[in-house]
């Protein structure tokens, strides 16, 4: 009874409950009766203002853990979702790429160290487990989470959508899901899975980390290029209104020559194709799914119509990765249709 003795007097000098120190007892095997005895035998001491401190210091500790934890799912999630349609084409800002990963790094680093925090409080003591008010509020969170990636995935599957939206949805719904395993084992975990629960906590931290990277270089690859696209864009549009412009005054499209001074980038290229036409080519280094949206803008398909000078905008220029050409007429030089008698 010694040994148990000063288990009770030390836990409570430490300012854990009799409740916690009983069912500690209990799951370690100890009998009711001397635990009782012993507890009874015990006066239970006023805790220390060291103690009281670290009782507090505990509870922030949590608060601020799991409040960064939310944040990082919640960038988390929404940068799986555009960096995954950035790469299958869809065009997304470099500044909501740039966001996201600030976002991330700054919600993900501090929980990091909390993360690590705890991990060392579990090494001095195996049995220690997050606040369980915090945690049932993550857990919360991350099913809540888990369904809606989950719905979505069976929707986009059914539906037969875009592969982005089904690899999006996959790894929130993977993201989401680790977060649940982590924190049920963590707080949850019954006695004989203990080694489990260790395994669980040892290893969540790398996985996050695994994906943190993965995103954080992902986006990282897309910013350039997205950015020379924007670019090009708008250089396009403005190389455009400088041609209009020239045909107000002139009342005729620049030749080939006298097009190099109206050119705003290098690296778009002028052709001359008619009296009324003429030929935007650049190139592009992401491949954009809004092409698709907008056929008639293409010049390699010869039956369109082409590109009207008074109704440009950088919405008009999506298109593949590499070379592309745009195919534009003066509406001042266009010949206008005669309406039938």
């Amino acid at each position: 009874m010694a040994s148990l003795d000063s288990y009770v007097s030390k836990a409570r000098e430490k300012g854990i409950s009799d409740k916690r120190i009983k069912q500690t007892l209990q799951d370690e095997g100890w009998d009711d009766n001397e635990i009782n005895q012993a507890m009874a035998d015990l006066s239970v001491p006023k805790p220390t203002s060291k103690t009281a401190a670290t009782h507090s210091t505990g509870h922030l500790q949590s608060a601020l853990h799991h409040v960064l934890l939310w944040f990082f799912l919640g960038s988390s999630s929404i940068s799986i979702s555009l960096v995954t349609a950035s790469l299958f084409g869809a065009n997304v800002s470099t500044s909501a790429l740039a966001s996201l990963i600030a976002v991330t790094l700054v919600t993900f680093t501090p929980y990091v160290v909390f993360f690590v925090l705890f991990l060392r409080q579990v090494r001095r003591n195996p049995k220690t487990i997050p606040n369980k008010v915090w945690s049932t509020i993550t857990i919360c969170l991350a099913s809540i989470g888990a369904m809606i990636s989950a719905i979505t995935l069976v929707v986009s599957a059914v539906t037969s959508a875009h592969v982005s939206a089904i690899v999006a949805s996959t790894l929130t719904l993977i993201l989401f899901t680790v977060t649940l395993v982590v924190y049920g084992f963590a707080t949850f975990a019954a006695p004989n899975m203990a080694k489990v629960r260790k395994v669980v906590l040892l290893v969540a931290l790398p996985a996050f980390a695994v994906l943190m990277g993965t995103l954080f270089v992902l986006s990282l690859l897309q910013l350039g290029p997205a950015k020379h696209d924007e670019t090009i864009r708008a250089e396009l549009v403005k190389t455009a209104h400088a041609i209009k412009s020239e045909v107000a005054k002139t009342g005729v499209l620049p030749s080939a020559a006298d097009a190099k001074t109206l050119v705003t980038k290098d690296t778009i290229t002028y052709t001359l194709k008619s009296s009324s036409t003429y030929e935007l080519c650049a190139t592009f280094e992401t491949a954009s799914d809004e092409s698709q949206f907008y056929p008639a803008y293409y010049a390699e398909d010869v039956d369109k119509q082409p590109l009207n000078d008074s109704y440009l905008g950088e919405y008009n220029f999506y298109a593949p990765s590499g070379l592309h050409c745009f195919v534009i007429q003066s509406d001042q030089l266009a010949t206008p249709i005669k309406d039938k008698p």
